[in-house]
């Protein structure tokens, strides 16, 4: 399955939200600080691929529980718009 486009054509800066998408299993690159573990005292970000499940969508940003083969998210977190560099669904079997 090939990406969605999220802006549905919509004119620039006013992109559509993938509300249709809540419920569905997505694949999200999102933007994190290097060491988690200390997020006040990273100056260093990177962007990681997670999988999960899409719970909410808003003007404000996304709601989902994500993992990776390394790491599991808290689940239900929110991700502001601006951590989240690309959202997609992932195929359904």
């Amino acid at each position: 399955m090939q990406p969605e486009d999220m802006s549905g054509g919509a004119p620039p800066g006013e992109e559509g939200i993938p509300d249709s998408w809540v419920g569905r299993r997505v694949e999200a690159i999102v933007v994190r600080p290097v060491n988690p573990d200390q997020p006040a005292y990273s100056t260093s970000l990177t962007a990681l691929t997670y999988e999960g499940l899409l719970e909410e969508v808003n003007d404000r940003g996304v709601v989902a529980s994500l993992s990776s083969e390394a790491e599991m998210l808290a689940a239900s977190t929110f991700y502001p718009w601006g951590a989240v560099l690309s959202l997609r669904l992932i195929e359904e079997q």
